[in-house]
């Protein structure tokens, strides 16, 4: 009896572990993705006039790119950079915006800085964006 159970338990640990390890993404992919997705940015820049709505789709998938390699800071930024030209094109308080900023905060979390996620000189704006959103 515990020979099938220490056998059930190994299988079970080497099935978790086989599982772990196919969720892990290897970084030369992540490396790949980011530098695809910033092709795709330039090139979008390129053939817009800046700022142009189209470039928020770019600039989010760069920033996502750039999450998935834990580069918050730079994400922050090209975030910023997306909900800013949201504003110019659909002006403020608008769904576009409250998607931009809601993925601003998790970066905000992803980066451990709680204190900045929790409260930011613009969180009365966060939230009246992400109000109007809910009605």
């Amino acid at each position: 009896m515990t020979k099938v159970l220490n056998f059930l338990l190994v299988l079970l640990l080497l099935l978790s572990g086989v599982y772990s390890f196919a969720q892990q993404v290897p970084y030369d992919a992540l490396a790949q993705n980011l530098e695809n997705s910033r092709a795709r940015l330039e090139q979008a820049e390129l053939s817009t006039e800046t700022p142009d709505i189209r470039l928020v789709e770019p600039l989010q998938q760069v920033a996502e790119a750039l999450i998935d390699m834990n580069l918050y800071a730079e994400a922050h930024n090209v975030l910023d950079r997306a909900i800013q030209i949201a504003r110019i094109d659909d002006g403020l308080f608008t769904h576009r915006q409250r998607d931009l900023q809601i993925r601003k905060i998790e970066n905000l979390i992803y980066q451990g800085a709680w204190d900045s996620a929790r409260y930011t000189p613009k969180l009365d704006e966060y939230l009246r964006i992400i109000l109007a959103g809910l009605s």
